[in-house]
């Protein structure tokens, strides 16, 4: 299940990518793509995260298609897609209760594991919320997920400092992958910030650079330098100005 899960998740994530990008076009795509994500959550039911996804996908998919004709279509192409999520899932869970008598035909596995039911106020009580049991599970899984859990005459495949190397590896290369992303946010955060004090209080500068030089171009040979300076000047008192009042910028006889 695990490796059909990777597969059709990979083919349910990327229908909903061309869903939330208007790239699926025809409604045999958006059944095709409604599919998969059913197959997704249908091979393993962790993969239900992709249907809190299929319906963002879908608001982003409406927000495009707003404004443009053929509405009737556009409904149906998305009726289609959802009528392919829903449906196999909705006769799968039909077809536990008949058989099973319960929706989700996991109770047997539950009861073969010898699984309970665990109340909410002990939810965290595992030693996987403790410092050392998440350190170990996560070592462990860093080097499981690159191998895999083979087994050979009963004993498992696995070379300590391969997995050493794994788990260090995937660590390094995360740390890398942060250190890359997470200045570029904070650049953009920043550059959002100076461009809104800009906008908000440095709006005349900017008109008066755009002034001094729509009219110097415009004429050329009237370009007197010392008017220009002059029409700078005020332009960029009033700026001066803008701050100096806490942003309150007025027109008028200066």
């Amino acid at each position: 299940p695990d490796n059909l899960s990777a597969l059709t998740g990979a083919l349910a994530f990327v229908g909903l990518a061309w869903l939330a990008t208007g790239r699926l076009e025809g409604a045999g795509r958006f059944v095709l793509a409604g599919l998969a994500v059913s197959l997704a959550f249908l091979v393993k039911y962790t993969n239900g995260v992709y249907l809190v996804l299929a319906g963002v996908a879908s608001l982003f998919w409406a927000r495009g298609e707003s404004g443009r004709r053929q509405a009737g279509a556009s409904a149906a192409r998305m009726a289609g897609f959802w009528a392919a999520v829903l449906v196999p899932i909705v006769l799968w869970f039909a077809r536990n209760a008949l058989v099973l008598g319960e929706i989700t035909g996991t109770q047997r596995k539950m009861e073969h594991l010898e699984w309970a039911p665990k109340a909410l106020s002990d939810f965290f009580d595992h030693p996987l919320f403790t410092p050392s049991g998440a350190l170990g599970y996560l070592t462990e899984l860093l080097a499981v997920f690159w191998r895999g859990e083979f087994l050979w005459h009963g004993a498992e495949m696995r070379l300590p400092w391969l997995d050493a190397l794994y788990a260090v590896s995937s660590l390094v290369l995360l740390l890398l992958a942060a250190s890359s992303t997470l200045p570029m946010l904070a650049a953009d955060v920043i550059g959002d910030g100076i461009r809104m004090w800009h906008l908000k209080y440095q709006y005349p500068s900017v008109i008066a650079l755009q002034l001094c030089v729509a009219f110097c171009v415009n004429q050329k040979d009237a370009c007197n330098l010392q008017l220009m300076q002059a029409i700078c000047g005020q332009m960029f008192k009033n700026a001066s100005g803008v701050l100096k009042s806490g942003g309150q910028y007025k027109v008028g006889p200066t």
